[in-house]
């Protein structure tokens, strides 16, 4: 009988061979528990790429009279019966009902390698924002392996110098990424952001709103199983439009509009990622 288990679910190399010879070992303990086999039954091999499954082939020697093509299908007819079996034997004490599950997936969710797809859900913020004082949150929603679907929120209110200084926004930036590489560390997107603005950091101040977008990519650097650093950048088209003002007898006094367009980086970060459910 031959047992090869895969996975690529995990950050490293030598942690996806482990996962495997663990997820291996597990199906062959189950069959020589609940069938009456032998170690000797079996050829077991693990590796750490192409998904997150295990196989089970089993050989079946036959007479030599037994025409060729009779021996094809005896064959695959008892490689399919002993997957289903194998699968049977791996599921038998699930309970979808309750959410328990039996002493396979027990003792798989004590080695850390039942997730198959990863993290759906995290929560990020972008530490850049952070440092200029202006916090930002967001949520990642991973839709499949290779596709999140994110959105961030930034927010600040200063006012300084008797009002005379201000320094106030708000933006809102949706963003798809497509994920790529085999830990799915680098990525790929577009995104788009809205927001509104008021700064007034000399004698003019400047009060409007913005919006653009562009594309992005970037890179996930692992620090454990539940945080990461997001290192991303953007590059695209955003426009502002808005009202000039200065302040008398702190009053504000328009004077005039203006508007911006502008093609380059339009968005820089450094953000912090946890992963909500493993």
């Amino acid at each position: 009988i031959f047992v090869d288990a895969y996975c690529n679910s995990m950050p490293g190399k030598a942690e996806n061979k482990a996962a495997a010879r663990t997820r291996a070992n597990r199906v062959k303990s189950e069959l020589i528990l609940y069938q009456g086999l032998t170690e000797e039954c079996f050829v077991t091999h693990s590796h750490a790429d192409k998904g997150d499954w295990v196989t089970v082939r089993v050989t079946v020697p036959h007479p030599t009279e037994v025409p060729a093509a009779t021996r094809a299908e005896n064959e695959e007819a008892g490689e399919t019966a002993m997957e289903d079996k194998a699968a049977e034997i791996a599921m038998k004490d699930k309970a979808p009902e309750t959410g328990e599950t039996g002493p396979v997936m027990e003792n798989l969710a004590e080695t850390g390698i039942v997730e198959k797809s990863g993290h759906t859900l995290a929560l990020r913020a972008n530490l850049l924002r952070w440092a200029t004082l202006t916090p930002d949150l967001g949520i990642e929603w991973r839709v499949s392996r290779h596709v999140g679907i994110l959105v961030n929120g930034s927010w600040t209110s200063w006012s300084w110098s008797g009002k005379d200084r201000r320094y106030a926004l708000w933006k809102v930036s949706p963003e798809v990424r497509y994920y790529i590489g085999k830990e799915n560390r680098g990525y790929l997107g577009v995104m788009y952001h809205i927001g509104e603005f008021n700064c007034k950091l000399g004698a003019t101040g400047r009060q409007g709103d913005y919006q653009g977008g562009g594309i992005t990519g970037g890179y996930l650097l692992e620090l454990n199983r539940a945080l990461s650093l997001d290192f991303h950048a953007g590059i695209g088209y955003t426009r502002a439009e808005y009202d000039k003002y200065k302040m008398t007898d702190g009053v504000r006094v328009r004077e005039g509009s203006d508007s911006k367009d502008y093609l380059g980086i339009n968005q820089l970060g450094v953000t912090l990622v946890w992963k909500l459910n493993q």
